[in-house]
């Protein structure tokens, strides 16, 4: 398949746009997973699978590069690439995450993937209504005549890299280790103490912490998302890897989408283990429901989204009913919310901005619990608990996840997270069991402890 460019490309090219972009639909058996594997692992890779399947998506290398800053600022560079790009089926989207906090601890293991940032991908392919739709992105070349040429080698490059096996390589567990334990307790008990001071406006905080494992050998990443697809149904998978280091995770709470009229976000906090048996775990899952400090965790994340996103929506906010979001390791209650996008209002990512972090991930109120955790919280996150999706580049929307259920890669190095939320009533032996329950999605993924996954 030769590509061969239309009239508009030329036009465009003569009124000096900087990237331009070529899109072609691509029949194949791969999953997604292994089309993730056939790129490789030195370029920056990003995937992203939504809880219902119906988008799926993957952005190989980088033309352009958006650095995480305030919102305002990163709007301005938004837009201004979306006037410098030729994209005529309006299908390009950038890529990547946000920080937690850029004035948190440094976090180990992460690198530079801890600034979080965005990227334009060479490649993006999309899986929708059982097809995939290939983008070709390059920048503007010296000639015209150079820029046929230029998406032809890409396509070549991208037939390559999907025609060629990858064996799957065996991997074990060498060391397992959770950290910082006695600390974390310690930490636990002064969240509480914080808390129950009449002084003090804090409401709840959320707390982090680690467990790390070795592997024999080099983890596949894409393995690794194949398995928690399988895994873990009904969250959002996704991964990120940029010079060696992956953020990977398969989480079951959504930040923020965003049309050009309306704006998706959801109350997902509380939790409780899933039971051994449909008795068990109905009889687990009705005491949920009924928990007063889950109860009472769960409406303070309520109230403050509703709170956030009502000056962005004309106050025009819809709060779903309290349900059971159930995956296949633990279950939380949860609240989908809508809302109506006020017209020539706050941009996305000051939505983002105003959203992040919740109180199901950082606290409440908002700044207190910030300011808590950078003084009192024993490791650095990362990007472990941020905002990690994509923006649209044919308007001001796109659709965010939060990054939890999650962990960081480094050869065969791996660091999972997991937090809880302190409230005044929190015992801190509790709530270390509870993190190990939330460990477990991604502990089973990176050692496959599943033998029905052992295929991939």
């Amino acid at each position: 398949m030769i590509i061969r460019l239309a009239p508009e490309y030329e036009q465009a090219y003569q009124a000096a746009k900087s990237y331009f972009s070529y899109t072609f639909e691509y029949e194949t058996s791969l999953t997604p997973a292994m089309m993730l594997q056939a790129f490789d692992p030195a370029e920056t890779r990003f995937f992203w699978q939504t809880p219902d399947q119906s988008l799926t998506l993957l952005g190989i290398g980088e033309v352009f590069q958006l650095p995480s800053a305030k919102s305002q600022q990163m709007h301005q560079q938004k837009e201004r690439l979306r006037t410098q790009l030729f994209d005529p089926s309006q299908a390009c989207r950038l890529v990547g995450a946000l920080p937690f906090d850029p004035q948190a601890k440094k976090a180990p293991l992460w690198d530079e993937l801890a600034e979080g940032g965005f990227v334009l991908p060479e490649i993006e392919l999309v899986y929708q209504h059982h097809r995939w739709h290939v983008t070709l992105i390059v920048k503007r070349p010296a000639t015209y005549a150079q820029l046929a040429l230029d998406f032809n080698q890409l396509q070549q490059r991208f037939f390559a890299a999907v025609t060629t096996s990858h064996p799957k390589k065996d991997n074990h567990v060498q060391a397992m280790e959770e950290l910082a334990v006695t600390q974390w307790l310690t930490t636990v008990e002064e969240a509480v103490a914080t808390i129950k001071d009449p002084g003090n406006p804090l409401k709840k905080i959320v707390l982090a912490r680690q467990l790390r494992l070795e592997m024999e050998r080099e983890i596949d990443g894409a393995q690794l998302v194949q398995r928690l697809l399988v895994q873990q149904p009904q969250t959002y998978v996704f991964f990120l890897q940029r010079n060696e280091r992956i953020f990977v995770g398969a989480t079951p709470e959504r930040l923020l989408a965003g049309e050009t009229d309306t704006i998706y976000t959801a109350a997902v906090a509380g939790s409780i283990e899933r039971g051994q048996t449909a008795d068990e775990d109905q009889t687990l899952g009705a005491a949920l429901l009924h928990s007063a400090k889950n109860l009472h965790e769960h409406q303070i994340v309520v109230d403050r989204i509703r709170k956030a996103i009502a000056p962005f929506t004309q106050n025009q906010v819809t709060v779903g009913e309290r349900t059971l979001l159930k995956n296949r390791d633990i279950q939380h209650l949860y609240a989908p919310i809508v809302g109506k996008r006020q017209a020539k209002g706050p941009t996305f990512l000051d939505m983002i901005d105003q959203l992040h972090p919740t109180p199901a991930l950082g606290g409440e109120p908002k700044e207190a619990a910030l300011h808590w955790l950078r003084h009192q919280e024993p490791v650095g996150r990362g990007l472990y608990g941020a905002p990690i999706g994509w923006l649209s580049l044919a308007e001001d929307g796109g659709e965010f996840a939060v990054g939890i259920r999650s962990a960081v890669l480094y050869k065969q190095h791996a660091l999972l997270y997991a937090g809880c939320g302190i409230v005044a009533d929190s015992v801190a032996i509790e709530e270390r069991a509870e993190t190990s329950v939330k460990f477990q999605p991604m502990k089973r993924g990176i050692s496959d402890e599943d033998p029905a996954t052992n295929h991939d």
